[in-house]
């Protein structure tokens, strides 16, 4: 799953080193789709390490 490599807060603008992939629980994006979440916005605050699902970007 793709998960934050650092704390995002609510509202900042996706960058390639801003994420990583991880094997995380619960399952989120599938890694083939980092590149597709750059530029997006991550509508919640998350935590380093944070698992990110479709809901939480737009």
């Amino acid at each position: 799953s793709v998960v934050a490599r650092k704390p995002l807060k609510k509202g900042e603008i996706l960058a390639l080193d801003m994420l990583t992939v991880k094997v995380a629980e619960p399952h989120g994006v599938s890694p083939e789709n980092i590149f597709k979440m750059v530029g997006k916005k991550i509508m919640v605050d998350l935590e380093k390490d944070a698992t990110i699902i479709d809901t939480m970007i737009k």
